[in-house]
């Protein structure tokens, strides 16, 4: 009789645990990489001349009146806070949690609808050739998200996770951290009670001794 070798089985949401560390390094990254274009911001838009700096403080413009600059910060502030948003989610794919598929869904729609906005602002305005690749990489990358997104929020919606998948069963014992399971105040006890033990083992010892010797 040949051995069968053990059948391994595919949790049941294995394509929507895999969208939410997708989605998590796709966030991280979008996120990180606002901070780098925010740190370096005095490369690509130096400071104005004092001069400048008033005239213009003088006679505000408006997002109408330069909506480079106007597309240019929503896709900033979209990448920022879109990226937090698509880590946190994919956390809670990941972890199975029975919202974030819907949650998911939602922010890879809102920043794919913000930043064509943001795109068509770009295109009118006069800002850099590399600022339009830029934000039209951006888009395809949250565009690829949300095709994942979507096909994730469909397998949860058609298996969702069970209810209790958050409530801790009766009985479980939660360790205190990862290296101890108690906490130290029932650590200490544990080892008092353990040296009272041995002490008395010890006493015991030393009167059964003393008995025999008598004895003899």
């Amino acid at each position: 009789m040949e051995p069968t070798e053990p059948v391994t089985q595919t949790p049941p949401r294995a394509l929507a645990q895999g969208v939410g560390v997708l989605l998590q390094t796709v966030g991280v990254l979008l996120f990180l990489t606002t901070c780098c274009l925010c740190s370096t911001s005095f490369l690509w838009d130096p400071i104005l001349a004092p001069d400048v700096a008033v005239k213009l403080a003088q006679h505000p413009r408006t997002a109408l009146d330069d909506p480079g600059k106007a597309g240019v910060a929503l896709t900033i502030i979209t990448m920022s806070a879109g990226g937090l948003a698509l880590a946190t989610f994919g956390l809670g794919l990941q972890a199975d949690r029975r919202r974030a598929a819907i949650g998911a869904l939602f922010t890879a729609g809102a920043m794919t609808v913000i930043l064509l906005f943001a795109g068509s602002a770009l295109w009118r305005g006069d800002v850099a050739v590399t600022t339009r690749i830029g934000h039209a990489g951006v888009t395809l990358i949250v565009l690829i998200a949300l095709g994942f997104a979507i096909a994730a929020w469909r397998q949860v919606r058609a298996e969702p996770p069970p209810d209790d998948v958050d409530i801790v069963p009766p009985g479980t014992k939660i360790p205190y951290s990862f290296y101890h399971e108690d906490p130290p105040d029932v650590r200490l006890q544990r080892d008092i009670d353990q040296k009272r033990r041995e002490l008395d083992d010890m006493e015991r010892a030393l009167r059964e001794q003393q008995d025999d010797g008598e004895a003899q």
